[in-house]
């Protein structure tokens, strides 16, 4: 394979996995990052790509997709897998690792650029809402709003909102709300009149102002300060 500018490789070297040979997985991101549908969009473009790097067919290609992927994989409206939406993703799994969810993602159809996926859960959409709301995640603040069901975290502060839709083939929306209503981590509840002002900012801030405020070196910023470990993404 031709030496390339790699993303991928640099990630799994930075995670402590090996990160040369023909194929580099990445244990927790290997998987996810093969969606059956999501493959089929790109592999025209893969194929275009393996046949240019690689001077014969490898054996099993789609092995390779999840690194083509996580280089390569860019929407026609700048979402996905540019460097922002690469350092964005990356993100929104230590969150999600963090809060003990990673391992409820089986596959990931869309990434963006300011702290959002869209993924299908293990559990299917409405397993996967019971499951959160047994995990403190509740309906508070607007998190329905216009989708089938919606929760959020019970916290303040940079936290997860999900967003689950009514078709079996519509995936779940996960994102990091930087300004999230709610209890402080540390202490007891705080009440809807505490937490109005930060309701106030979370409009303003993470849903009208989302394209300038939750750039990824803000979310970067907000977990770390937070405890979360976040891995070096070029």
């Amino acid at each position: 394979m031709a030496k390339v500018e790699n993303a991928w490789r640099a990630l799994a070297g930075a995670m402590g996995y090996p990160n040369t040979g023909e194929v580099v997985e990445i244990l927790d991101l290997n998987k996810v990052l093969f969606d059956p549908v999501r493959y089929r969009w790109d592999e025209g473009k893969f194929k275009e790509w393996i046949r240019k790097h690689f001077k014969k067919l490898p054996l099993m290609p789609e092995k390779l997709y999840p690194e083509w992927r996580f280089n390569h994989q860019v929407e026609d409206d700048g979402s996905g897998f540019n460097f922002e939406g690469r350092n964005s993703f990356i993100c929104v799994y230590a969150k999600l690792k963090r809060e003990g969810l990673w391992d409820e993602v089986n596959t990931i159809r869309w990434v963006g650029k300011t702290g959002e996926i869209a993924f299908f859960p293990h559990r299917g959409s409405e397993g996967f809402r019971q499951f959160i709301i047994k995990n403190g995640y509740g309906d508070w603040w607007l998190a329905s709003k216009d989708c089938h069901w919606g929760l959020r975290s019970r916290f303040s502060g940079a936290q997860l909102h999900f967003r689950g839709y009514a078709g079996a083939n519509d995936p779940t929306n996960a994102h990091i709300d930087l300004h999230n209503p709610g209890d402080p981590e540390k202490g007891g509840t705080s009440g809807s009149v505490m937490e109005l002002p930060d309701a106030i900012a979370h409009v303003h801030e993470d849903l009208w102002r989302r394209s300038h405020s939750h750039r990824w070196w803000f979310l970067r910023t907000a977990l770390v300060n937070q405890g979360v470990d976040i891995p070096v993404v070029h």
